[in-house]
């Protein structure tokens, strides 16, 4: 990802190291000059998470800023509370053609980096299970059984916390199961049940 930084004063890149660091990583980068008063830098690659943007020249701190790291399903999980048409934009942001085709793709990208912490699009914030949400999709889960994506929520089910996400409702008082079975997706509203009796059976 390209990073551009305005300059209130000239500078030149071969002074200038930008520093990024955030969760017990720190890396420097050498930018180049976009123009006279932009500089542009390549972000390293950092977990998600908060970090900290340091421009330095000649060693001396010209300026700071925070960027706002996303795992690929968290960064889903942002856009889709700000599309008109989640299900649209998501098959145009991935170029596919399908539902189907979507649900694939979504399920293959969490499976490649699958969160050991697990993810805000799937933790619901600080919702104590068996509460009820005040958006209408708190999270991945909900938005996976309302659209009828059968692979993402299977591939969601193995990410830690899915087992709260189970039991939170949204705005409506429905949880997960209860969207499969009102947009009759039968075999995903079979799949989420028997994920909450595994889990009733385990705890």
């Amino acid at each position: 990802m390209e990073i551009f930084i305005l300059l209130q004063e000239a500078m030149a890149s071969k002074d200038a190291v930008v520093e990024f660091s955030g969760n017990k990583q720190r890396v420097k980068v050498k930018p180049i000059n976009w123009n006279e008063s932009t500089l542009k830098v390549i972000a390293p690659d950092f977990t998600s998470g908060h970090v900290i943007v340091t421009l330095y020249s000649k060693g001396l701190v010209k300026g700071n800023a925070c960027l706002q790291y996303y795992t690929i399903m968290e960064d889903i999980a942002h856009f889709l509370q700000q599309a008109a048409d989640p299900v649209k934009f998501m098959c145009q942001a991935f170029q596919v053609s399908s539902l189907e085709k979507l649900d694939q793709t979504l399920a293959s990208c969490l499976m490649r980096k699958m969160p050991t912490g697990g993810f805000k699009g799937l933790q619901c914030g600080q919702s104590p299970a068996g509460e009820c949400h005040s958006e209408d999709i708190p999270s991945l889960l909900h938005f996976a059984a309302q659209h009828g994506l059968k692979d993402l929520a299977s591939a969601l089910l193995q990410c830690p916390g899915s087992r709260q996400a189970l039991n939170i409702s949204n705005s409506h008082g429905h949880t997960p199961l209860d969207l499969a079975h009102v947009h009759g997706h039968n075999q995903l509203f079979i799949l989420l049940q028997e994920s909450l009796v595994s889990n009733r059976s385990e705890a």
